[in-house]
């Protein structure tokens, strides 16, 4: 709008002066060379106005012809240039989606078109890589160096592939010449943080992580948590040579990061060995209210070496009741109360993990629980079952690698603080193959047991033939050592295990053959009630001394019916962790 604003004020003004020229009439008159020439004022002007005209494009046609071949020759250069743009773009793009022909052209037509454009030598090193010829990449990447703006490129091309080619002591020359160029690269710094925390150089580890923290390449948190875990490395290895200086690695990595589960655990493992019970049981409390884990709750348990069972459990009580931890919380407690024999309040833990698509761990322990407090087999193989095809437990996990504990790098990766608390992934193979491993494990169960049982039927005394018992019986074949004895009556002999003649009480003798046999029957339906059903227990039998409390082929920390059929099921009922791990 002002444009035409600005138009119309020109001609406007045009129009005024011609009309006040119009309006006082003169004429000139030139004399060039005996001639006169003499016109109106007008007329003079545009003639003045022609001439000047006539000049300007005289001028202009003079310079066109002058540079007329620099013109031609700068058209067919841009031409090119456009070209080989052109064909630069479409290269990193066929590069990109996988045409190694159309990569090949494109790269070879931007090389011929802009021979000094550095971007033209990456896309024809990129080519290269794409038809797995590493030796033209390589020496690409290796010309890019000589030059102060490429070198920085050509590093990182070298570095990918030593790193590839595993050649890590190159990689490692190559990242820490490329940091000494420029400490802003980011993969530069973070390929030297690799490779220190791969070969545990945890002292450079840590000075490169506040030098990326100075940069701005890692936020305040991130530096603080990944120092945390170099610290806690530490700890860990420090933590049988040195338990001073590893428990404060371990303390600071606890300042610094107080969710960081092994931290906690180290803490207070080393402060439970110098007796400092109460500074320990507060490191487990601050990281547990902010990570709940079962190794914090196993750690809190047996903070004080020595203390029994219910011990343990009043413990674990007393930090669930702080913070109830989820599923975490549950499972510490329902091991707590199982090692103590509070068959109640295990269940009672575990009711609201069980209803719905409970986990391997929660099949585990109901299946100790139904055992331990009913001696229910069929409830035992129940929970077996439910087990083969219940969720996997959490575990640490990176890139795929499940660790039974945490690590501070990634073995496949070397990555620091990949390791996560979380469920591994799981295939329809590893499902089979567990589900193939627990069922032979329980049919051995049911073998052993059926074992025990046949040999507790009976004392191996050998009964003889009388009038009333066929004949046949007496001769009745030994079953072998490999497989279990089928159920027999109770007037017929039956061989007895190891582990039923070490819990059988002693018996006298028969004194004579033709005696009639006893009542076995009731005598170990007897034995086995009182077997299955485990004495009550007092606080005072807390306070008896070792020489006043008889033997138990058990240990106190595992207290239970004393049969041998509890050691065979207890031990099916962890076969889950065992196979879920394979």
């Amino acid at each position: 709008m002002w444009r035409m604003i600005f138009r119309f004020i020109v001609v406007a003004l045009v129009a005024a002066g011609l009309a006040w020229l119009a309006d006082r009439p003169g004429t000139v008159e030139i004399d060039w060379l005996g001639t006169t020439v003499e016109m109106p004022l007008i007329a003079g002007l545009f003639g003045l106005l022609l001439v000047m005209v006539v000049l300007a494009l005289a001028w202009r046609l003079l310079r066109g012809l002058v540079a007329a071949p620099g013109s031609v020759s700068g058209f067919f250069s841009n031409r090119k240039r456009r070209k080989g743009e052109a064909a630069l773009s479409k290269g990193i793009m066929a590069v990109g989606a996988g045409d190694v022909a159309s990569a090949k052209r494109y790269a070879q037509l931007a090389a011929r078109s802009l021979p000094d454009e550095p971007l033209a030598r990456l896309l024809k090193a990129q080519t290269a890589q794409l038809r797995g010829d590493r030796d033209t990449a390589k020496a690409i990447y290796e010309e890019m160096t000589h030059h102060a703006e490429t070198e920085a490129l050509g590093l990182r091309g070298l570095f990918n592939l030593a790193r590839q080619d595993g050649e890590y002591d190159t990689a490692r020359d190559l990242a820490d010449r490329a940091v000494r160029i420029n400490p802003q690269l980011a993969w530069a710094s973070n390929a030297m943080l690799v490779i220190h925390s791969a070969r545990s150089d945890w002292a450079d580890a840590a000075r490169l992580i506040e030098t990326q923290k100075r940069n701005g390449q890692l936020d305040a948190r991130a530096a603080s948590r990944k120092t945390a875990v170099i610290e806690t490395a530490r700890a860990l290895e420090m933590e049988d040579g040195n338990p001073d200086e590893a428990l404060e690695h371990a303390l600071a990595a606890h300042k610094l990061s107080p969710g960081l589960v092994p931290a906690a655990v180290v803490a207070s493992r080393l402060h439970a060995r110098r007796g400092n019970v109460r500074k320990a049981m507060r490191v487990i409390e601050r990281t547990w209210r902010e990570s709940p884990h079962r190794d914090l709750a196993e750690a809190y348990a047996h903070v004080r070496p020595g203390d029994s069972a219910k011990d343990r459990l009043k413990r674990v009580r007393s930090l669930v009741s702080r913070e109830a931890g989820g599923e975490e919380g549950a499972i510490a407690l329902a091991r707590a109360s199982i090692e103590a024999q509070d068959w109640a309040l295990a269940r009672s833990a575990l009711t609201p993990l069980s209803s719905d698509r409970p986990s391997v761990a929660v099949c585990s322990l109901m299946a100790e629980i139904e055992f331990g407090e009913h001696g229910d087999k069929g409830k035992v193989r129940e929970w077996l079952a439910r087990g083969v095809n219940a969720p996997r437990d959490p575990a640490w996990t990176a890139d795929g690698y499940v660790s039974e504990t945490w690590l501070p790098v990634s073995p496949v990766t070397g990555e620091l603080d990949a390791f996560t608390w979380k469920r591994p992934v799981e295939g329809l193979s590893d499902r089979r193959e567990a589900g193939a491993f627990i069922d032979s494990q329980i049919t051995e169960t049911d073998d052993a047991h059926a074992d025990t049982d046949a040999g507790d039927a009976a004392p191996p005394a050998v009964i003889e033939a009388t009038a009333d018992a066929p004949a046949e019986e007496t001769e009745r074949p030994a079953p072998k050592p490999d497989e279990a004895p089928s159920p027999i009556p109770e007037a017929k002999a039956a061989p007895e295990t190891p582990r039923a003649a070490a819990t059988r009480p002693a018996e006298p003798a028969a004194t004579t053959a033709a005696a009639p046999p006893p009542d076995t029957g009731k005598a170990n339906q007897a034995d086995k009630t009182d077997e299955a059903t485990p004495p009550p227990a007092s606080d005072d039998s807390a306070m008896e001394s070792d020489a006043d409390r008889p033997a138990q082929p058990h240990q106190p920390d595992d207290p239970g019916p004393e049969t041998g059929e509890e050691d065979e099921t207890r031990t099916a009922s962890r076969w889950f962790g065992s196979a879920e791990r394979k």
